[in-house]
Protein backbone atom coordinates (compact mmCIF):
# COMPACT_ATOMS: atom_id res chain seq x y z
CA UNK A 1 0.00 0.00 0.00
CA UNK A 2 1.91 3.35 -1.29
CA UNK A 3 1.32 6.88 0.34
CA UNK A 4 -1.66 7.74 -1.37
CA UNK A 5 -3.40 4.50 -0.81
CA UNK A 6 -3.02 5.08 2.74
CA UNK A 7 -3.84 8.96 2.81
CA UNK A 8 -7.28 8.16 1.07
CA UNK A 9 -8.04 5.64 3.65
CA UNK A 10 -7.56 8.26 6.80
CA UNK A 11 -9.51 10.86 4.75
CA UNK A 12 -12.46 8.14 4.50
CA UNK A 13 -12.07 7.56 8.43
CA UNK A 14 -12.13 11.09 8.68
CA UNK A 15 -15.20 12.23 6.75
CA UNK A 16 -17.30 8.82 8.27
CA UNK A 17 -16.44 10.12 12.09
CA UNK A 18 -17.18 13.84 10.80
CA UNK A 19 -20.59 12.55 9.13
CA UNK A 20 -21.17 10.47 12.04
CA UNK A 21 -20.71 13.88 14.46
CA UNK A 22 -22.95 15.40 11.85
CA UNK A 23 -25.43 12.91 12.59
CA UNK A 24 -25.17 13.01 16.13
CA UNK A 25 -25.89 16.43 17.03
CA UNK A 26 -28.94 16.19 14.11
CA UNK A 27 -30.59 13.70 16.40
CA UNK A 28 -29.79 15.29 19.80
CA UNK A 29 -31.07 18.59 18.02
CA UNK A 30 -34.42 17.04 16.88
CA UNK A 31 -34.33 15.62 20.66
CA UNK A 32 -33.97 19.12 22.03
CA UNK A 33 -36.47 20.65 19.96
CA UNK A 34 -39.29 17.90 20.75
CA UNK A 35 -37.96 18.24 24.74
CA UNK A 36 -38.71 22.11 24.48
CA UNK A 37 -42.26 21.74 22.26
CA UNK A 38 -43.37 19.42 25.33
CA UNK A 39 -42.28 21.60 28.24
CA UNK A 40 -43.72 24.43 26.33
CA UNK A 41 -47.21 22.76 26.16
CA UNK A 42 -46.79 21.06 29.72
CA UNK A 43 -45.88 25.33 31.16
CA UNK A 44 -49.17 26.34 28.58
CA UNK A 45 -51.25 23.93 30.06
CA UNK A 46 -50.32 24.42 33.89
CA UNK A 47 -50.24 28.17 32.93
CA UNK A 48 -54.16 28.04 31.68
CA UNK A 49 -55.05 25.73 34.64
CA UNK A 50 -53.16 28.10 36.99
CA UNK A 51 -55.34 31.36 35.37
CA UNK A 52 -58.96 29.22 35.25
CA UNK A 53 -58.39 28.64 39.40
CA UNK A 54 -57.17 32.60 39.70
CA UNK A 55 -60.42 33.58 37.31
CA UNK A 56 -63.02 31.06 39.85
CA UNK A 57 -61.18 32.63 42.94
CA UNK A 58 -61.42 36.14 41.39
CA UNK A 59 -65.20 35.67 41.04
CA UNK A 60 -65.46 33.90 44.07
CA UNK A 61 -63.79 37.03 45.67
CA UNK A 62 -66.20 39.58 44.14
CA UNK A 63 -69.61 37.18 45.36
CA UNK A 64 -68.37 37.40 49.09
CA UNK A 65 -67.54 41.06 48.48
CA UNK A 66 -71.18 41.30 47.31
CA UNK A 67 -72.96 39.46 50.25
CA UNK A 68 -70.20 41.37 52.78
CA UNK A 69 -72.04 44.60 51.23
CA UNK A 70 -75.06 43.18 51.53
CA UNK A 71 -74.90 42.11 55.14
CA UNK A 72 -73.06 45.40 55.71
CA UNK A 73 -76.62 47.34 54.16
CA UNK A 74 -78.77 45.00 56.33
CA UNK A 75 -76.81 45.62 59.64
CA UNK A 76 -77.09 49.70 58.85
CA UNK A 77 -80.89 49.07 58.25
CA UNK A 78 -80.93 46.73 61.27
CA UNK A 79 -78.83 49.66 63.54
CA UNK A 80 -81.40 52.13 62.39
CA UNK A 81 -84.39 50.33 63.27
CA UNK A 82 -82.75 48.80 66.90
CA UNK A 83 -81.76 52.95 67.20
CA UNK A 84 -85.59 54.44 66.13
CA UNK A 85 -87.27 51.40 68.89
CA UNK A 86 -84.85 53.39 71.21
CA UNK A 87 -85.76 56.53 70.96
CA UNK A 88 -89.16 55.40 70.87
CA UNK A 89 -88.77 53.37 74.13
CA UNK A 90 -86.76 56.44 75.09
CA UNK A 91 -90.17 58.46 75.00
CA UNK A 92 -91.93 56.20 77.26
CA UNK A 93 -89.35 54.93 79.86
CA UNK A 94 -92.19 53.11 81.85
CA UNK A 95 -93.39 50.88 79.21
CA UNK A 96 -93.87 47.04 79.45
CA UNK A 97 -92.32 47.01 76.00
CA UNK A 98 -89.35 47.76 77.46
CA UNK A 99 -87.78 43.92 77.85
CA UNK A 100 -88.98 42.82 74.57
CA UNK A 101 -87.34 45.62 72.73
CA UNK A 102 -84.11 44.98 74.50
CA UNK A 103 -84.60 41.06 73.60
CA UNK A 104 -85.41 42.00 70.18
CA UNK A 105 -82.77 44.29 69.93
CA UNK A 106 -80.04 41.67 71.14
CA UNK A 107 -81.65 39.08 69.08
CA UNK A 108 -81.04 41.13 65.68
CA UNK A 109 -76.96 42.11 67.46
CA UNK A 110 -76.74 38.36 67.49
CA UNK A 111 -77.80 37.81 63.62
CA UNK A 112 -80.87 36.76 64.00
CA UNK A 113 -82.85 38.51 61.38
CA UNK A 114 -86.06 40.66 61.82
CA UNK A 115 -88.50 38.23 59.77
CA UNK A 116 -87.37 35.32 62.63
CA UNK A 117 -88.35 37.79 65.26
CA UNK A 118 -91.16 38.88 64.13
CA UNK A 119 -92.72 35.40 62.90
CA UNK A 120 -92.15 34.05 66.62
CA UNK A 121 -94.05 37.09 67.90
CA UNK A 122 -96.76 35.80 65.39
CA UNK A 123 -96.77 32.41 66.55
CA UNK A 124 -97.88 33.66 70.31
CA UNK A 125 -100.92 34.61 68.60
CA UNK A 126 -103.92 32.46 69.53
CA UNK A 127 -104.79 30.92 65.97
CA UNK A 128 -108.42 31.78 64.29
CA UNK A 129 -108.84 30.14 60.75
CA UNK A 130 -107.03 26.90 60.90
CA UNK A 131 -107.47 24.16 57.80
CA UNK A 132 -108.32 20.82 58.27
CA UNK A 133 -105.40 19.24 60.13
CA UNK A 134 -103.47 16.45 58.72
CA UNK A 135 -102.59 13.41 60.73
CA UNK A 136 -99.91 11.17 59.92
CA UNK A 137 -98.17 7.92 61.52
CA UNK A 138 -94.75 8.66 62.58
CA UNK A 139 -91.71 5.50 63.63
CA UNK A 140 -90.12 6.65 66.83
CA UNK A 141 -86.23 5.52 66.63
CA UNK A 142 -83.80 4.52 69.39
CA UNK A 143 -80.68 3.66 70.36
CA UNK A 144 -81.35 0.04 69.27
CA UNK A 145 -84.31 0.41 66.98
CA UNK A 146 -84.63 2.24 63.62
CA UNK A 147 -86.44 1.65 60.29
CA UNK A 148 -86.05 3.18 57.19
CA UNK A 149 -89.36 4.76 57.25
CA UNK A 150 -88.03 6.94 60.54
CA UNK A 151 -88.57 10.68 59.25
CA UNK A 152 -92.00 11.92 57.47
CA UNK A 153 -92.64 14.93 54.89
CA UNK A 154 -95.41 17.26 54.75
CA UNK A 155 -96.32 20.13 52.77
CA UNK A 156 -95.10 18.34 49.51
CA UNK A 157 -91.92 18.09 51.30
CA UNK A 158 -91.66 21.26 52.92
CA UNK A 159 -91.16 19.76 55.93
CA UNK A 160 -89.67 16.99 57.69
CA UNK A 161 -90.55 15.49 61.23
CA UNK A 162 -88.12 12.86 62.96
CA UNK A 163 -88.87 11.27 66.78
CA UNK A 164 -86.36 10.07 68.91
CA UNK A 165 -87.30 8.00 72.26
CA UNK A 166 -85.49 6.25 75.01
CA UNK A 167 -85.22 2.20 74.78
CA UNK A 168 -88.07 0.53 77.00
CA UNK A 169 -86.28 -1.26 79.89
CA UNK A 170 -88.48 -3.93 81.59
CA UNK A 171 -86.68 -5.90 84.61
CA UNK A 172 -83.83 -7.25 82.99
CA UNK A 173 -84.57 -7.33 79.21
CA UNK A 174 -84.63 -4.61 76.52
CA UNK A 175 -87.59 -3.71 74.55
CA UNK A 176 -86.28 -2.06 71.14
CA UNK A 177 -89.58 -0.02 71.52
CA UNK A 178 -89.26 3.42 72.68
CA UNK A 179 -90.95 4.28 76.15
CA UNK A 180 -94.11 5.95 75.88
CA UNK A 181 -93.15 7.09 79.86
CA UNK A 182 -90.40 8.93 79.05
CA UNK A 183 -90.02 12.06 76.42
CA UNK A 184 -89.01 12.02 73.35
CA UNK A 185 -87.41 14.19 71.01
CA UNK A 186 -88.30 15.74 68.22
CA UNK A 187 -86.63 17.24 64.66
CA UNK A 188 -88.62 19.51 62.71
CA UNK A 189 -86.79 20.73 59.32
CA UNK A 190 -87.96 23.21 57.24
CA UNK A 191 -87.19 25.83 54.55
CA UNK A 192 -83.53 25.36 55.97
CA UNK A 193 -84.16 25.92 59.71
CA UNK A 194 -83.93 22.95 61.98
CA UNK A 195 -85.56 23.03 65.60
CA UNK A 196 -85.67 20.41 68.33
CA UNK A 197 -88.44 19.66 70.91
CA UNK A 198 -88.95 17.84 73.57
CA UNK A 199 -91.62 16.38 75.65
CA UNK A 200 -94.41 13.71 76.96
CA UNK A 201 -96.69 12.37 75.49
CA UNK A 202 -99.09 13.94 74.30
CA UNK A 203 -97.46 17.41 73.33
CA UNK A 204 -97.80 20.05 71.03
CA UNK A 205 -95.87 22.74 69.86
CA UNK A 206 -95.95 25.83 67.43
CA UNK A 207 -94.05 27.37 64.76
CA UNK A 208 -94.22 30.36 62.14
CA UNK A 209 -94.93 28.15 58.68
CA UNK A 210 -95.17 30.35 55.55
CA UNK A 211 -96.24 33.29 57.16
CA UNK A 212 -98.98 31.14 59.45
CA UNK A 213 -98.97 29.44 62.14
CA UNK A 214 -98.40 25.27 62.39
CA UNK A 215 -99.88 23.82 65.31
CA UNK A 216 -97.97 20.44 65.70
CA UNK A 217 -99.39 17.84 68.02
CA UNK A 218 -97.75 14.44 68.96
CA UNK A 219 -99.81 11.60 70.67
CA UNK A 220 -99.86 8.19 71.38
CA UNK A 221 -100.32 5.84 68.83
CA UNK A 222 -101.96 2.34 68.27
CA UNK A 223 -99.08 0.96 66.70
CA UNK A 224 -96.16 -0.25 68.75
CA UNK A 225 -92.82 1.99 68.34
CA UNK A 226 -95.07 4.99 66.43
CA UNK A 227 -97.19 7.85 67.33
CA UNK A 228 -99.50 9.80 65.89
CA UNK A 229 -98.75 13.47 64.12
CA UNK A 230 -101.22 16.01 63.91
CA UNK A 231 -100.48 18.90 61.88
CA UNK A 232 -102.60 22.46 61.16
CA UNK A 233 -102.07 25.18 59.43
CA UNK A 234 -104.06 28.56 60.99
CA UNK A 235 -103.96 32.19 60.22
Amino acid sequence: MDYFDTAQKYRKKRIKKLASVFINIIVLSIVAIIAWQIGVRDRNNIIAVHSSELIRIANDFKELNDQLENLKIQSENDNILITKLKIELSDKPDSNLNEIIKLSSSSISRGVSIEQITASIKSLNKPTKCLKPIRKELNVITPIYSTNSHEISLFDNGMFVLAEGQAHVEANSVNPWFDENKPIKVRLRYFGIEQWFSGLLPFSTKIPFQNNIAIIKFEKSDVRGSVYTTIKVCS
